[in-house]
């Protein structure tokens, strides 16, 4: 049981983790998200481990659902940012502009202006150098990028303009990944709940003495 309970929260953890990789502009929202999640995480924690002691299979019935939905959601925020940007390439990182007008707050309420980082790739022959979709801070950008590398893009097959150079494909078939691991492990814990609570032998005794006199 306190392994199965383990597995379940990491796979959570690993879900909820996938947020911390979205851009800066998306950093409130997504800060926000992953104090809800963790909340809930916690709370199905605690519901498995009540329901599973009293042998409530309608309770963990529930606790697995919220469990579901909370990943698959996970799942379908990466896919809607991500949009119809599924095509990878590779593109070089050739410097950022400043986003006129843009800004967004850091992770200590601090309101910072955003860039957007310019890369030049190939696709089907064609070359191509525009911003990417993604803004980040100037320090962010220094953090992760560097002028010259090379670094994966997803882009719009019918608007190769039109491109991310965030993994919002792998994290998104992730989520929906740990949902199905999410479901396998509350199907073991499942088969590890007493369909009945067993007998004392207080009780059995007293049956046993029942069906001596009915017989």
């Amino acid at each position: 049981m306190f392994y199965q309970l383990l597995l379940v929260a990491l796979v959570f953890l690993m879900a909820i983790s996938t947020l911390n990789n979205v851009n800066d502009a998306e950093g409130e929202t997504a800060r926000t998200a992953r104090r809800v999640l963790s909340v809930i995480a916690v709370a199905v924690l605690v519901a498995f481990l009540v329901f599973h002691r009293l042998a409530l299979r309608e309770g963990m019935i529930g606790t697995t659902v919220v469990g579901f939905v909370a990943l698959a959601a996970i799942g379908a925020y990466h896919l809607r940012a991500q949009g119809r940007r599924t095509v990878h390439t590779v593109g070089v990182y050739l410097g950022s502009n400043a986003v006129e007008g843009r800004s967004a707050k850091d992770s200590a309420g601090r309101e910072l202006p955003l860039y957007e980082p310019v890369f030049e790739y190939e696709y089907r022959g064609e070359m191509y150098c525009t911003p990417a979709r993604d803004l980040y801070f100037s320090r962010t950008l220094y953090r992760l990028f560097h002028r010259g590398r090379r670094y994966h893009l997803w882009l719009d097959a019918s608007n190769p303009w039109d491109y991310q150079c965030g993994p919002r494909s792998r994290y998104a078939w992730e989520c929906f990944v740990l949902a199905a691991v999410f479901l396998a492990i509350v199907a073991m814990m499942f088969a590890s709940v007493p369909t009945q609570p067993a007998m004392a032998p207080d009780s059995l005794q007293t049956a046993s003495a029942v069906a001596a006199l009915l017989g």
